[in-house]
C-alpha cells in the first residue's frame, strides 16, 4: 500500500508475473545480452543445420568406411537403419570393448562403452538381439560438427593400427 499525493491510500499490484524484484512489486530482470546471443546462436544453428549434417554423416560415413576396410571383420552396427548423423557403433571382432578402449585412450582417442549404471552398451546391444559375444566386442564414436577431415584421418589409422594388434594379440591367447 502506497501513500497517493492526494492522502489517501491505493494499492499497486503487479504489472509483470514473477515478482522477485523490489519487494514483490514488479518481475526480475532478464539477462537481455544473454537472449539475444542465444537468439543469434539459434538462428545460425538453424542456417547452418543441412550443412552440418551433411558434412558430418560424410565424416561418419568415412571414418566407418575406413575401419571396416582396415579392420578383418569389423561391422557397422545398425547400417542399414536410420541413426543420428554423428554417432557410429561398431563391432570388433575378438577384441574386448575394455582393452580397445584402454588402448585408444592412450591415442588421444576416444570410444564409448556407455556411461553409469543404465547406460551401458553392452546390455543395451544384447536388449536389441545383437549376440552376446559381439556386443562384447563393440564401441560407439561421436563426431561434433567441429571434427574435421584431418581428425577423421588421424582417428581411422590410430583405430584401424591398435584394433589390429589386439585381434593378433586374442589370437595368440586363445
Amino acid at each position: 500500500i502506497m501513500p497517493s499525493l492526494v492522502g489517501s491510500e491505493m494499492c499497486i499490484r503487479d504489472r509483470i508475473a514473477d515478482g522477485t524484484c523490489q519487494h514483490g512489486m514488479r518481475g526480475g530482470t532478464l539477462n537481455t545480452a544473454a537472449l539475444i546471443g542465444l537468439s543469434t546462436a539459434c538462428e545460425e544453428a538453424k542456417e547452418n543445420f543441412d550443412h552440418v549434417v551433411m558434412e558430418t554423416v560424410r565424416l561418419k560415413t568415412k571414418l566407418e568406411e575406413g575401419i571396416v576396410n582396415g579392420v578383418r571383420g569389423a561391422k557397422i552396427l545398425f547400417g542399414t537403419l536410420d541413426r543420428l548423423p554423428h554417432v557410429t557403433a561398431l563391432s570388433f571382432p575378438g577384441v574386448h570393448f575394455e582393452l580397445l578402449a584402454f588402448h585408444l585412450k592412450e591415442q588421444g582417442v576416444y570410444g564409448s562403452f556407455g556411461g553409469g549404471r543404465l547406460q551401458n552398451l553392452e546390455p543395451l546391444l544384447c536388449s536389441m538381439r545383437l549376440a552376446p559375444y559381439e556386443a562384447k566386442c563393440s564401441l560407439s564414436f561421436s563426431l561434433s560438427y567441429l571434427t574435421t577431415e584431418a581428425e577423421v584421418d588421424r582417428a581411422i589409422g590410430i583405430i584401424v593400427d591398435i584394433a589390429q594388434k589386439c585381434q593378433t594379440l586374442s589370437q595368440v591367447i586363445v
